[in-house]
């Protein structure tokens, strides 16, 4: 469909045209949003991990004792 600059449809096409790019940008935002929030909970997630593999570690003498050898040999 082709406007003439000067008209009052093509000043409505280039409305919905910015109308559509603030709502790709809203949505843009909002996804950066849920991925800053889910790093956190990823970041959370991990170390409620690890704790939980320590504690099972120092729970049972023949892994704590494997797990001194190998810290001792990977350095």
């Amino acid at each position: 469909m082709t406007y003439e600059p000067d008209s009052s449809q093509y000043a409505e096409a280039m409305h919905r045209v910015a109308a559509a790019i603030h709502r790709v940008a809203a949505g843009t935002q909002g996804a950066v949003g849920a991925a800053a929030r889910l790093g956190g909970a990823m970041h959370r997630f991990t170390e409620a991990l690890a704790a939980a593999d320590a504690a099972e570690i120092a729970e049972h003498p023949d892994l704590a004792e494997l797990n001194v050898q190998l810290n001792n040999y990977y350095g």
